[in-house]
């Protein structure tokens, strides 16, 4: 597990750039994808461990990765929620009212599509493994309420952002543009759920959603934001670094409120070391890219492997295990990435507008992200807003 930590860190940092003197787009598609790819590879790990842990095996090193996993925890899948609710507010910003009518298909339906075809997945592989499952348990696996061995809080929780950020949309997305008073609304829309989650669910369904309309806010008030960490950039630095080092061990958390702020402080702290440092590595974009498949799919290999020889795959040969387990989640994204590209445009773009992708916003034709800075979109935007000549 350390050499899979190590290798997937060697890539974030060989190829890192650093800009000294300027500033970086900390949410432009090619640095959130490889920041995407970077943090499902932790999750990969978190998830492999947990299979090597149960069957007792291990390896030189762990307890250096079990550490780092532990300190880190649900922090992972921060940037996943972050991203994609700065994606999802984007497009409300630039497409107005028929994007906030079209949530429903686009980001609620498709997403939980593409689920139940995994779930249905797992369920088969359950039925040879464990048997039938029950048709109760089945229908609460299909909307990511219970599991048949797949991940599923995440999507339940992106899930229940969409629906949110659907009612939001209807209500404020009229004039494109989102206010206080809406965002004051949308952080107590997001509060109730957080209460309704916090009685019915274990705490790590709800430890990091408030990364979601963090990431909503960084999309309404991105100019202003960025202009105020260009200026007390050290500032904000330290400060979201001693409160996560504050909250890093939270014994007591009613609701998960100082979970969530602990999430937000990460958030925050990882755009502002993004706005000075940008990863640049083909194999962690390619792995952002295909979030979901590598998300959802990669339980399936580790299941299949482990139950190989009564366990005595995992238990005699665990190297072997996590090359198998890697080789085979990767094939997985890649396949899912093969059928995508297959099918129609239409369905392909669907296809694509999955959990953490912020796609919708940066294939826009005015949302050039890498190649305009704030100064430039400010520009544009005068020159729009510019009367014209009245032509004779």
């Amino acid at each position: 597990m350390l050499a899979l930590l190590i290798v997937i860190s060697l890539l974030a940092v060989c190829g890192m750039r650093v800009s000294p003197d300027g500033w970086l787009d900390p949410f432009c598609r090619r640095h959130t994808e490889c920041a995407k790819g970077m943090f499902i590879g932790w999750v990969f790990v978190s998830h492999l461990w947990g299979y090597l842990d149960e069957a007792k095996v291990f390896m030189p090193g762990d307890w250096m990765a079990k550490y780092f996993l532990a300190a880190v925890g649900q922090l992972m899948v921060v940037m996943f929620l972050l991203y994609s609710g700065y994606g999802v507010t984007k497009s409300l910003m630039t497409k107005g009212m028929p994007y906030a009518r079209d949530i429903p298909r686009r980001r609620i339906l498709a997403t939980l599509g593409r689920f139940d075809i995994a779930v249905l997945v797992f369920l088969v592989l359950h039925c040879f493994q464990r048997g039938f499952p029950g048709f109760g348990k089945i229908a609460l696996s299909l909307v990511a309420w219970d599991t048949l061995g797949n991940s599923n809080w995440y999507i339940f929780a992106i899930l229940c952002s969409y629906a949110v950020m659907w009612i939001w949309g209807l209500a404020w997305a009229g004039g494109c543009r989102f206010g206080t008073a809406a965002l004051l609304s949308l952080i107590g829309a997001f509060g109730c759920l957080l209460a309704v989650l916090a009685l019915v669910k274990d705490i790590y369904w709800y430890d990091t959603l408030f990364a979601f309309p963090l990431g909503c806010i960084f999309a309404a008030r991105e100019d202003r934001l960025l202009s105020l960490a260009r200026r007390r950039y050290w500032l904000l630095v330290a400060a979201t670094a001693v409160v996560l080092v504050v909250l890093m061990k939270i014994s007591r958390d009613s609701f998960g409120v100082l979970r969530n702020v602990r999430a937000m402080a990460f958030g925050t702290f990882f755009v502002l070391v993004s706005m000075k440092f940008e990863f640049v590595s083909p194999a962690l974009q390619w792995m952002g890219r295909r979030l979901f498949p590598l998300y959802i799919y990669q339980r399936l290999p580790m299941m299949v492997f482990a139950a190989v020889g009564g366990g005595a795959l995992i238990r005699d040969l665990p190297y072997l295990y996590v090359a198998l387990c890697a080789g085979a989640t990767v094939a997985i994204a890649w396949l899912y990435g093969a059928i995508g590209a297959a099918m129609p445009f239409r369905l392909r773009r669907d296809h694509e507008s999955l959990p953490g992708a912020t796609r919708d916003h940066e294939t826009l034709p005015s949302a050039t992200r890498d190649h305009e800075n704030l100064a430039g979109r400010r520009i544009a935007q005068a020159r729009l807003s510019a009367p014209r000549p009245i032509s004779a």
